[in-house]
């Protein structure tokens, strides 16, 4: 017997572990993160800042290795925020702005 949970969510997560810098409004400093996953409204992400809930922040998402995800850019919300192993925190975060990377 199966025992995954049904996928429930309008938008899918696609999971994938590459880089993602982020910095928050009006800072002009990039801090590194890494891109956990990844939907059509938000994503999650593993990083050394804790973060308040309703906070804005920039990001940067480097293509990953898989192809599943490109490199994009733009601007999400923080929905939660959980401490996890190592003194990094697991952000979860509603996508505000994206703006697709430019074909070459």
């Amino acid at each position: 017997m199966d025992s995954a949970p049904a996928e429930k969510r309008k938008f899918p997560r696609i999971p994938g572990q590459c880089t993602v810098l982020y910095r928050f409004e009006n800072h002009s400093t990039w801090l590194m993160g890494t891109l956990l996953d990844l939907s059509a409204s938000g994503l999650g992400m593993l990083c050394q800042t804790a973060m308040l809930d309703h906070t804005l922040f920039d990001f940067q998402v480097s293509a990953c290795d898989t192809k599943m995800i490109p490199e994009i850019t733009g601007q999400a919300k923080v929905i939660r925020c959980a401490a996890s192993d190592n003194n990094q925190f697991m952000i979860s975060a509603k996508l505000v702005r994206v703006v697709p990377a430019k074909r070459k």
